[in-house]
């Protein structure tokens, strides 16, 4: 099933295939549509072309319930809830990217770029508004951060607001959120990371100068360890091996 065309209206639109979804032009770019739920057990494909896609919705909801993969970048806004109740891929490991918006929750049930790792994944970016809403990751995500008033540049720089926060699943980096100073280069690091595929463990073993901003990357990386190199198996480790003459 094939959407080559735009989709415009305030109406609720339910697409339900077996097969594959794949929607070739932008969808509620001059009048929001009221909701948008696709499903079945087949494939969402976003392709925009060589363009940058986007999907609006204005007063329900947009909900996946189908894996979806990006041929092209796109960019969901609604006034309610976005959900992704399956997987989320890029068509090419690293390419393209997504950016969500909204004051309602977002939800990601299934696994982010476990097969193609997508460029960027932005929730609540930009939004430009006040209301920002909540995040519901799926079974097995965790976070990792570390805070840039630790970070000896900020501290000498007198510039100490934000952090880095790294998501991963099931120990693999699956995406990032950076705010503070130098946040959009800082990212760099991570983006080189996923789009090759690298072990969480290579952002702890790079070199990084001192001092420099970019070090929170390899501290917040670090800090998901922190629990199994510091914990109480570790620390009645050395005990033991501190009683051996």
């Amino acid at each position: 099933l094939t959407f080559n065309g735009t989709l415009n209206g305030r109406a609720d639109l339910i697409v339900n295939s077996s097969g594959d979804t794949t929607f070739k032009a932008k969808i509620g770019n001059s009048s929001a549509m009221n909701s948008l739920t696709t499903g079945g057990g087949g494939t969402t494909f976003l392709d925009a072309g060589a363009g940058t896609g986007f999907i609006a919705a204005s007063g329900n909801s947009l909900t996946f319930n189908d894996a979806v993969v990006l041929l092209s970048t796109h960019t969901i806004t609604d006034t309610g809830d976005i959900t992704f109740a399956s997987t989320l891929d890029s068509s090419s490991t690293g390419t393209y990217g997504l950016t969500v918006k909204t004051p309602g929750t977002v939800t990601f049930t299934g696994q982010v770029g476990a097969t193609d790792p997508l460029y960027y994944l932005r929730v609540n970016y930009n939004t430009g508004g006040p209301t920002l809403g909540p995040i519901n990751l799926g079974a097995g995500v965790t976070t990792s951060s570390f805070p840039f008033h630790e970070n000896d540049r900020a501290i000498a720089e007198g510039k100490t607001a934000g952090e880095c926060k790294l998501v991963l699943h099931k120990g693999k980096l699956v995406g990032a959120s950076i705010v503070g100073e130098g946040a959009g280069d800082i990212l760099q690091i991570v983006g080189l990371a996923m789009s090759n595929g690298l072990k969480l463990t290579a952002l702890t073993n790079f070199i990084s100068p001192y001092p420099t901003r970019a070090e929170v990357v390899k501290r917040a990386a670090s800090a998901h360890f922190t629990p199994v190199v510091f914990g109480k198996n570790m620390r009645r480790l050395v005990g033991l091996l501190q009683r051996i003459p």
